[in-house]
């Protein structure tokens, strides 16, 4: 078995989930961060999806709305997300819940920059797999050491996803007002699962990258004492 083939594979891996966890809501639009429903009396679940960069709004075909039930607001990467409670007899606005700052949104930069780096560390393997470093002596230490930073700074991203997610959910679940006799939940995207599933892969990459690399020294090793 040609051991060497893993780590391009699990850096390819890496990259792809990480950009699509980076490609969330409203860019895919099944792909989320977390969730918000809303379910009137006598009426049918209205779903907010957030993402990355902004978030989305559907409500059920059978409504009495347009026939596009998904509306979007990209806002951009470090948008801030706040609820108004407002007085259901007059409509003015009685009070705010930061539910996510802008400060703490832009924390979310880290989704696209662990999928550079995962593309890069993927680069850097298929071309220690192509070059056959043995007159590459700068290739094997280079891969060790961006393939690391590959794997830290996805961990990093799935870490700061899950915070924020958490967050705010507890915040929604908690602080948003609704009309009497409606029901609310909050609950986690797939985003994250499917950022976790890039930062398992990034570091089964760091691992089949070290054993590569202990393995080609070994043999380096070898050869150097014959001579």
């Amino acid at each position: 078995m040609r051991w060497n083939l893993f780590p391009p594979v699990f850096f390819l891996c890496a990259f792809v989930l990480t950009l699509l966890a980076s490609l969330s809501t409203p860019t895919i639009h099944t792909i989320d961060l977390f969730r918000f429903y809303v379910t009137p009396p006598s009426t049918h679940r209205l779903t907010w999806r957030f993402g990355m960069t902004g978030f989305c709004f559907s409500v059920p075909v059978d409504l009495p709305v347009s026939k596009d039930t998904t509306s979007c607001n990209p806002l951009g990467l470090g948008y801030p997300l706040r609820v108004v409670t407002t007085d259901p007899t007059t409509g003015t606005e009685v009070g705010e819940t930061i539910i996510m700052s802008r400060s703490l949104s832009r924390a979310l930069i880290l989704n696209p920059l662990s999928s550079a780096i995962a593309a890069i560390a993927f680069i850097l393997t298929l071309s220690q797999l192509i070059l056959r470093t043995g007159n590459h002596r700068w290739l094997p230490l280079s891969v060790v050491v961006i393939s690391s930073v590959s794997a830290l700074l996805t961990t990093v991203a799935f870490i700061t996803d899950a915070a924020i997610a958490a967050h705010a959910i507890r915040l929604l679940s908690s602080s948003v007002f609704v009309p009497s006799g409606s029901i609310t939940s909050a609950d986690w995207g797939n985003a994250l699962w499917i950022a976790s599933g890039g930062m398992i892969a990034g570091w089964f990459g760091v691992l089949s990258v070290v054993f590569e690399y202990m393995k080609q020294s070994k043999i380096n090793a070898k050869l150097t004492n014959t001579y």
